[in-house]
C-alpha cells in the first residue's frame, strides 16, 4: 500500500491538469465615470445593486473578446454568444459539440468561467452564414426585399417576411430556402387603397415585407403638381424632384381642385402649393426598383428620385434658413 501512494499521487495531479481549470486572478479595474453612469442606468432598468451592475458590464469586454476567440479558434463548433440579462444573468455560449474541450481551453479559468452557460446547437454559426448567403441569394432572384439576420437562439436565419407570402414565390421561382429558417411576418398594417383623382400619378412605396428603414436626409421646398406629376422644386423655374411618397400616404383633391396627402393615420401632411420640409433621400432612376414596383409614366421620370420618410411637415417661407451670402 505504502508503495502505490507516489502512483496515487502522480494520478490525481495528472487527473487535475486534465479536469481542473487553471487559476486566473482578474484585477479588479477602477470604475470611470462613464462606466458607473451606465451601471446607474443598468441598475435601474433590471432592479440590481449598483456594485452588481458595474460587475455585469465590466465583463462585456471579455464576452466580446471570448465570441471573437471562437468565431476565429473554433468555426466549425461555434454557434452563437450573446448576453442574457434576465431572470438571472449569464453569458450564453452555443456550440454544435466538444463541450469540455471548448470549456477547458477558452472558458475555464477566465473572467467568465462563473458566468457562462453551454447550449448544444444543431448548426455552427459557418453553416448559418452560408446559409444566410444562399438565403440573399433567392430572395433577389424573385426580387423580394425581405430582410434577414442570423438568431443565435434559435439557431437559424430570420426572413422578416410571412412565409405564406414569401415560400410561393421561391417556389415558382424553382427555388429551395436553405435550413434553418425562421419567419418573421411584418408588425406594419396594411397599406390603404390607392385612389387618386384622375390624370395624377401618385408612386408611393412597395409594402414593407418585414422592416422598413427610411433614409434621414432633408428636403426643403414646394409641393408642386407639374403635368399630373407632384414634384418638390425650389422655386417655378426649377423643375423639381419627384416624390416616392411612404407606402401608407394617400392623396386626394379637396373641393377647390387642391391636391392633398394624408399619412397612414388619415392626416393630412402636405398640400399642393405649400413649402414642405421631409426626410429621405435621393435614388437613381436604377435604383427605383429597390422601393416601389408602380411605374413611372415617361412625363414624371427623371435621373433621379426622392424617397420621401414619414413626418413631413409644413414649412413657412419665412422661418426657412437663408442660403449663405455670395462671397465677395
Amino acid at each position: 500500500m505504502k508503495g502505490l501512494a507516489p502512483l496515487m499521487t502522480l494520478a490525481f495531479l495528472i487527473l487535475l491538469i486534465f479536469t481542473g481549470c487553471a487559476a486566473e486572478t482578474v484585477a479588479r479595474r477602477p470604475v470611470s465615470e462613464a462606466l458607473r453612469r451606465d451601471a446607474e442606468a443598468y441598475a435601474q432598468a433590471h432592479d440590481v445593486a449598483l456594485d452588481e451592475a458595474i460587475r455585469r458590464l465590466s465583463l462585456q469586454d471579455p464576452a466580446g473578446e471570448l465570441q471573437t476567440v471562437l468565431q476565429e479558434q473554433e468555426p466549425d463548433i461555434f454557434a452563437g454568444l450573446w448576453i442574457q440579462h434576465e431572470p438571472e444573468y449569464k453569458v450564453v455560449v452555443s456550440i454544435t459539440r466538444d463541450e469540455r474541450r471548448i470549456w477547458r481551453r477558452h472558458i475555464c479559468g477566465g473572467p467568465l468561467e462563473d458566468q457562462v452557460e453551454m447550449r448544444k446547437a444543431a448548426v455552427s454559426w459557418e453553416e448559418l452564414q452560408v446559409a444566410q448567403i444562399r438565403t440573399i441569394e433567392i430572395l433577389d432572384t424573385i426580387e423580394s426585399r425581405a430582410h434577414t439576420s442570423i438568431d443565435p437562439r434559435r439557431g437559424c436565419i430570420v426572413i422578416f417576411a410571412s412565409q405564406e407570402s414569401l415560400e410561393p414565390r421561391v417556389e415558382a421561382a424553382g427555388e429551395c430556402l436553405p435550413d434553418p429558417i425562421c419567419f418573421e411576418p411584418s408588425s406594419f398594417p396594411p397599406p390603404p387603397p390607392l385612389d387618386p383623382p384622375p390624370g395624377i400619378v401618385f408612386p408611393r412605396r412597395d409594402p414593407p415585407e418585414g422592416t422598413y428603414a427610411e433614409m434621414t436626409a432633408l428636403m426643403i421646398g414646394e409641393l408642386a403638381e407639374v403635368d399630373g406629376c407632384l414634384r418638390i422644386r425650389a422655386g417655378s423655374d426649377d423643375p423639381g424632384v419627384l416624390v416616392i411618397w411612404p407606402y401608407d400616404h394617400t392623396m386626394t383633391a379637396d373641393e377647390q381642385g387642391v391636391l392633398n396627402v394624408r399619412d397612414g393615420s388619415g392626416q393630412t401632411v402636405a398640400r399642393e402649393g405649400n413649402v414642405l420640409q421631409m426626410g429621405g433621400g435621393e435614388v437613381p432612376e436604377d435604383a427605383l426598383s429597390q422601393f416601389t414596383s408602380i411605374e413611372i409614366p415617361d412625363r414624371c421620370a427623371s435621373s433621379y428620385y426622392w424617397i420621401a420618410a414619414s413626418g413631413i411637415e409644413s414649412a413657412n417661407r419665412d422661418e426657412l434658413p437663408m442660403p449663405p451670402a455670395p462671397s465677395p
